[in-house]
C-alpha cells in the first residue's frame, strides 16, 4: 500500500465521509468532478474505479426538475492526455468489427457508466461530468442493461430509506490480460464489475458488494452471474482495500461477512422472472 497516493486521493475526495480506497499503486490518475471521483488507470486506459455520495431526495424529484436522460458522452477529461482518451469511434469500430466475427464469438459493448449515471443528472454540470468517457468502460449490453441497471435502480430505492449512501463501482480483471480483449485504442475491456455499498443510517453502518460477470449470455444459460461477495474477496481481486476509516464496532466486527438472507437488492433482474425448467 502506498501511503502518499491513499493520502493524495483522500485529500482529492475529502467531500465523502468514507474515505476513498486505499491502492497499492501510485501510477493512477485521480479526476475529481461535479459527479463523483474517478480514480484513472493509465496503463488499461481504464476508469480503475469510482465513488460517489447517492442523493436520494434529488433523485425521487420530478422530472420538469431533473435533466433528461440524454448521453452526451464526451472523449477523456482534460486533465488526462490525448493519448489515454477513449472516444465513441473507438467502440463503433469494436462492435463493427464484431459483426465480422462467428455468432458465438461476438462480444458487442455498450458505453457503461463505472458510477450508475441515474446518480447524477440533477444538472447540465453533473450530466456531463458524469458522461466522460473516462469513467466508461466497455460492458456486454445484456450485463449493462439487465443486470447492473436493476442493481443499480434497487440501491438508489434503498437509499431512500438511510441517511447516507456511498458507493465505490469499477472493473475487475482476473489476469495479467483482459478476457475480451482490447478496444483498439487499448483500453481493457473488464472481465467482471464491482459494486461496493456503504449505508450509514443514524449511527449505524451497513455495506454491501457485489460481483457481476461482464457476458453476453442471457440467465439460465450462465448470465452475468450476480452475486454478494464480501470485502476481503474484493481486495483480493482488485487490490482495493474499501471503507477503512467507518470504526464503529458492528460494522467492523461484519466487514467481511455477507448480509446473507436479504436480497433486497435483486429487485428487477431478468433471474427473478425467468421460470425454471421442467425436469
Amino acid at each position: 500500500m502506498n501511503p502518499l497516493a491513499a493520502k493524495a486521493l483522500t485529500l482529492a475526495h475529502e467531500t465523502l465521509r468514507c474515505g476513498v480506497p486505499h491502492i497499492r499503486e501510485p501510477r493512477y490518475i485521480p479526476i475529481r468532478t461535479a459527479a463523483h471521483l474517478i480514480v484513472f488507470d493509465p496503463v488499461r486506459i481504464s476508469p480503475l474505479y469510482t465513488m460517489l455520495e447517492v442523493d436520494p431526495t434529488e433523485a425521487g424529484k420530478d422530472k420538469e426538475s431533473k435533466v433528461s436522460r440524454v448521453d452526451n458522452f464526451s472523449s477523456g477529461d482534460i486533465s488526462l492526455p490525448d493519448e489515454l482518451c477513449t472516444t465513441e469511434k473507438h467502440y463503433e469500430n469494436w462492435n463493427k468489427a464484431q459483426k465480422r466475427r462467428p455468432l458465438k464469438d461476438r462480444f458487442p459493448v455498450d458505453k457503461g457508466h463505472s458510477a450508475g449515471s441515474q446518480y447524477r443528472r440533477n444538472d447540465v454540470v453533473e450530466q456531463s461530468d458524469v458522461d466522460t468517457l473516462a469513467g466508461v468502460t466497455p460492458e456486454a449490453s445484456k450485463t449493462n442493461r439487465n443486470c447492473k441497471g436493476p442493481l443499480e435502480s434497487a440501491i438508489l430505492e434503498y437509499a431512500k430509506t438511510q441517511t447516507h449512501t456511498f458507493l465505490v463501482q469499477g472493473p475487475i480483471w482476473y489476469g495479467h490480460q483482459p478476457i475480451h480483449g482490447k478496444l483498439e485504442n487499448g483500453q481493457w475491456i473488464p472481465d467482471a464489475l464491482f459494486i461496493s455499498a456503504m449505508f450509514l443510517h443514524k449511527k449505524t453502518a451497513k455495506s454491501w458488494t457485489w460481483l457481476m460477470d461482464n457476458s453476453t449470455k442471457l440467465y439460465g444459460e450462465g448470465g452475468a452471474n450476480l452475486r454478494e461477495i464480501t470485502l476481503d474477496e474484493l481486495e483480493a481481486l482488485s487490490s482495493l482495500y474499501l471503507w477503512g476509516n467507518v470504526r464503529t464496532r458492528k460494522f467492523k466486527e461484519r466487514r467481511n461477512k455477507k448480509n446473507s438472507g436479504k436480497k433486497w437488492w435483486m429487485a428487477g433482474q431478468p433471474s427473478n422472472s425467468v421460470p425454471r425448467k421442467k425436469k
